[in-house]
């Protein structure tokens, strides 16, 4: 009985701990893993989620994640959960203005701001990166 009530602990504490982690209050977790796209209280929301729609494929290839945030509410391709204070961390952290669009590098840093959601030029940014020319390399076999 004894070892049964050690094993439901530890299952539980898993849990837990699983759960928690899986809360994203920052950008910090995912640090050398994404590249990220940040957009807050940009003027036509439709149009850009539009434009993000057509463009999955081109964000996948790059690692992307992608984050719309309005004043209230998180739109993103982010499959955990946010934390309740998320959005605010977020802004006051990169001191976010409405429609900006910020682009950060696999390394943290903010590598652009610009006020109109330009996919194309934001790929081809990435693309001079030379993390990502590293990548298109290895994924091209040389």
């Amino acid at each position: 009985m004894r070892t049964l009530t050690l094993i439901l602990t530890l299952c539980f504490s898993q849990i837990s701990q699983a759960n928690s982690t899986n809360t994203l209050k920052s950008f910090d977790p995912l640090q050398w893993q994404h590249r990220l796209i940040v957009m807050h209280q940009i003027q036509n929301e439709e149009a850009a989620l539009s434009l993000i729609n057509d463009k999955q494929a081109d964000i996948n290839e790059r690692h992307i994640l992608w984050f719309m945030i309005n004043k209230n509410t998180v739109e993103t391709n982010y499959h955990g959960q946010l934390s309740n204070d998320f959005a605010a961390n977020i802004k006051k952290r990169y001191r976010l203005k409405p429609n900006e669009i910020i682009l950060i590098g696999k390394d943290g840093g903010v590598k652009s701001r610009i006020n109109n959601i330009n996919l194309i030029g934001l790929f081809s940014e990435i693309d001079a990166m030379p993390m990502r020319r590293y990548e298109m390399q290895q994924s091209n076999g040389s």
